[in-house]
């Protein structure tokens, strides 16, 4: 299939309604498109309907069959090429392909009406945007609308190769066995051959070749095969060894006459399996590490390869093996490149918060749609219908009548959870029998309810209370700690990055603008770090020391919970989508904060730390210091060495502790011993771990403080 990108210049006009045809229209602007109107000097608050117009020339070819594609518009569009009306389409990652073999012209005029306006009913919602339309990360004036993907101009010769799946349905070393499922739609009955070539994408390997004879009829084809091969190179997530993968070329051939069609793209052979949140890649267990992934942009059009690469590379520098894409459908170019990072994915659907009914027939086309679209990533892991399928206008009102609403939604019942994404799972279950499906994300398992994955804020939200209720609720519900996929804090980013939407005086620091337009949670903030700070360089030490100490609560009480019943953990969240004051742990300008560097060190394959009872004790305390250890990684570690070291306030070492142990591989935490020792000096101690052998070098700093005899009365 040969194809040419309909990008660059097009005009553009804002419009009331579409009543006026496009060639009366008047103050036409000009953009390059792909892009957001918004990013537009003059439309920077535009909101509603945009007529978009393209002029192209076409050289036809006899023999020639075209299609124009839409791979991605922001919301509602029509699409009419040289006054006629191609179709509509709602959803904006979900292609729209229209034939217009008898409509292309040598000079053509293509018109898109485009329609994304800002909903107000956030309570619920309609259009299915996720977390580009309704998101406490988001600033609320900004709107998606536009052409965030370049329209494509199709040809083929007689046939089109619509949609092909891959599946693996056996891996092993020694041999593999795929199934191919193309859709194929003919203009007339013909006989063909279908030819499938593996080629080595990311390996030097031998090409694989196999040919079918095929009969078409004129209309829609499905055709299926089963393909084995030899000594097969699987992919791998980067942690557990190489995601290599192969470029599966799919050609309709007719005899002499050459290709009537081509399909490529590169594949990974794998298998995922998910039993009660512990994942199995090729068979092999895997403990998630990861974290919740944000769109890359706001402006999503402005998405780059190497920005997302960057981005990847950042998170395999955390030990993240995985990425939460989080209530959205992100870029194609994240997917591309977490196939060839070795990062999976799971992927949100993009629904966020509450819908009202009227939305479930086309949020069921759209799913089933997405799965499609995204099937033949090996990164991708498992599929989730929806994000928080409850009551949720806006996460920082704590009053009573919100609270109270947002709650029986979770305890009670919600029509989004129990009907709407009910069915959505059954019709993700029919697309695709190989991944596993999540049906919503942050279901707490209550009473005889099953659950989901949970998500935890204990120590930021005030409704739920201090950090220690964390370890309340696993030691009563142990169940919700199968995978904890969000909990964190916020924090101001870095100072350079802060000095591009704030004051640099923190006494002239507008706090009302950083709430309405760049997130920051005013009063939680002050709550848990204060605001009364010296200078706007300490606040932001705070916040981020703050958002360390939290993250890492969360991440060791999980870590010693490994397979016991934890599958993994995804905290909230990696990156800043825009500049904000928001939970990431990298900044907008991809600069790591410091809660970045204390996760790399907590999400190391070989850890170790202890679980201290609180941040300060009254003088004379017997404190506990449990110790663990564990190891991530598919080999043993012989003869490690533990070292745990306790100094008082005045450097003085109190205790002293050293053990030699062996880890053995991807092993649970390990309780390694409980020292004690009586804390009598008011004032700031430090417990320090060192784990170090066979190329370990891990250092784990915990301070805690004895308060002074006054403060215990």
């Amino acid at each position: 299939m040969k194809k040419r990108e309909l990008s660059g210049t097009w005009e553009l006009c804002p419009v009331d309604d579409f009543g006026t045809p496009a060639e009366d229209l008047e103050n036409w602007f000009t953009m390059d498109v792909p892009s957001h109107w918004q990013q537009h000097p003059k439309l920077e608050a535009w909101s509603g309907k945009v007529v978009y117009r393209k002029r192209f020339d076409v050289r036809r070819r006899k023999g020639t069959s075209y299609r124009i594609v839409l791979p991605g518009t922001f919301y509602w569009s029509a699409v009419y090429l040289n006054g006629s009306h191609l179709g509509s389409h709602e959803g904006y990652f979900t292609p729209q392909v229209y034939d217009v073999t008898d409509i292309l012209e040598p000079k053509n005029e293509l018109v898109v009406q485009v329609d994304c306006p800002d909903e107000k009913a956030k309570s619920g919602k309609r259009m299915i945007t996720g977390v580009f339309s309704h998101w406490d990360c988001l600033d609320p004036e900004t709107n998606p609308g536009g052409i965030w993907l370049a329209p494509e101009l199709h040809e083929a010769r007689g046939a089109f190769i619509d949609l092909v799946r891959v599946q693996t349905l056996e891996a092993g070393e020694d041999a593999a066995r795929v199934r191919v499922r193309a859709s194929v739609t003919a203009v007339a009955g013909e006989a063909l051959v279908l030819r499938a070539r593996y080629r080595p994408a990311t390996f030097r390997g031998r090409v694989v070749t196999f040919e079918h004879d095929v009969v078409l009829v004129a209309g829609e084809n499905l055709l299926e095969f089963d393909h084995e091969l030899v000594a097969p190179r699987l992919w791998w997530p980067h942690d557990l060894g190489r995601p290599d993968l192969y470029r599966l070329e799919l050609s309709l051939v007719r005899g002499k006459s050459g290709i009537a069609d081509r399909w490529e793209a590169e594949i990974g052979i794998r298998t995922i399996e998910v039993q009660d949140w512990r994942f199995y890649v090729n068979g092999v267990p895997l403990f998630i590490k990861g974290n919740n992934y944000p769109p890359t942009d706001t402006r999503i059009a402005t998405t780059t390869r190497e920005r997302v690469e960057e981005d990847l590379e950042l998170a395999k520098g955390c030990h993240f093996n995985m990425l939460r894409v989080h209530a959205h459908v992100g870029h194609p170019a994240l997917y591309l490149a977490a196939d060839r990072a070795g990062v999976l994915l799971w992927q949100d659907f993009p629904l966020q918060w509450c819908y009202r009914k009227e939305v479930l027939p086309i949020a069921r086309q759209q799913i089933a749609e997405m799965v499609r679209l995204l099937y033949n990533h090996p990164s991708i892991a498992l599929w989730c219908c929806h994000n928080e399928p409850i009551y949720i206008v806006d996460t920082k009102d704590e009053d009573l009548v919100s609270i109270s609403r947002t709650a029986f939604s979770i305890f009670g019942w919600s029509w989004n959870r129990d009907v709407m994404d009910v069915q959505l799972a059954e019709v993700v279950r029919a697309e695709d029998t190989g991944r596993y499906v999540n049906w919503c994300s942050g279901h707490p398992a209550v009473r005889k309810k099953k659950g989901s994955d949970t998500h935890f804020y204990f120590g930021w939200y005030r409704s739920e209370g201090k950090r220690r209720n964390f370890e309340t609720v696993l030691r009563l519900t142990p169940h919700n700690a199968r995978m904890i996929s969000e909990f964190g804090a916020q924090s101001f980013p870095n100072l350079e990055t802060c000095l591009e939407f704030m004051d640099p005086d923190i006494a002239r620091i507008d706090w009302d603008g950083l709430e309405r337009r760049h997130s920051l949670q005013v009063e939680l903030m002050k709550h848990w770090v204060g605001l009364e700070h010296p200078s706007l360089e300490a606040l932001i030490e705070a916040s981020q020391a703050y958002q360390v100490m939290l993250n890492r609560y969360y991440i060791d009480r999980i870590r010693q919970l490994k397979y016991r019943p934890a599958g993994g953990l995804l905290p909230f969240m990696f990156t800043d989508p825009n500049l904000a004051v928001q939970w990431s742990i990298v900044d907008y300008n991809r600069v790591p904060k410091a809660s970045y560097h204390a996760m790399r060190k907590a999400f190391s394959p070989q850890y170790a730390f202890l679980l201290l009872d609180a941040d300060d004790f009254p003088p004379g305390t017997e404190v506990a210091f449990p110790l663990y250890v564990v190891n991530d990684a598919r080999r043993r570690f012989d003869n490690v060495i533990l070292e745990f070291s306790l100094e008082d306030p005045e450097g003085e070492g109190l205790l002293a502790r050293k053990f030699e142990l062996p880890l053995p591989a991807d092993c649970v935490a390990i309780e390694v011993a409980v020292p004690r020792a009586v804390c009598d000096r008011p004032g700031a101690y430090v417990a320090r771990l060192h784990l170090a052998g066979d190329g370990i070098d891990l250092e784990n700093d915990y301070p805690f403080t004895i308060r002074p005899e006054s403060e215990d009365g």
